[in-house]
């Protein structure tokens, strides 16, 4: 193998990373993380193998995790219609879990680093934005996990 193919190669395999690299919808791929860390005002989102991950432009997404399924009120269940009435969606997704059926979602993320900012505005609530915006932009603070 010539020089020039090596080089080449070399070439695409760094294109076919920019082109594969997995940040959120909104964050520019700023390069691949060294360890598990990136320059400052990024942050390194792991890839799926575990082992390697990419810098991503803007702070980290918030992202909830999986807890013991358990409601934390007592009179959840003669409440359940409210689980998917857009008002009260938040407070049953925190608070009834289990009568919601809103359990066991891991990494669930935010796409937008503005969703904290748009739920106080009541981006959450509106009925102006539908289900599937709230979904795909402010999933975790929208409480669609």
């Amino acid at each position: 193998m010539n020089a020039f193919a090596t080089f080449s190669g070399l070439i695409l395999m760094c294109l076919a990373k920019e082109l594969i690299a997995v940040c959120p919808a909104g964050r520019d791929y700023i390069g691949p993380c060294v360890g598990s860390s990136c320059p400052q005002g990024n942050y390194c989102n792991v890839n799926k193998d575990g082992a390697s991950g990419d810098c991503c432009s803007g702070a980290e997404p918030i992202v909830v995790t999986a807890a013991p399924c358990v409601d934390q009120l007592s009179d959840c269940p003669k409440n359940v219609a409210l689980c998917n009435v857009d008002s009260y969606r938040v407070f049953m997704t925190a608070k009834c879990p289990k009568t919601c059926n809103r359990c066991v979602v891991t990494n669930c993320t935010d796409a937008n680093t503005l969703c904290t900012q748009w739920a106080a505005q009541g981006f959450c609530q509106s009925s102006f934005y539908t289900t599937a915006h709230k979904q795909t932009y402010c999933r975790a603070t929208c409480g669609y996990c």
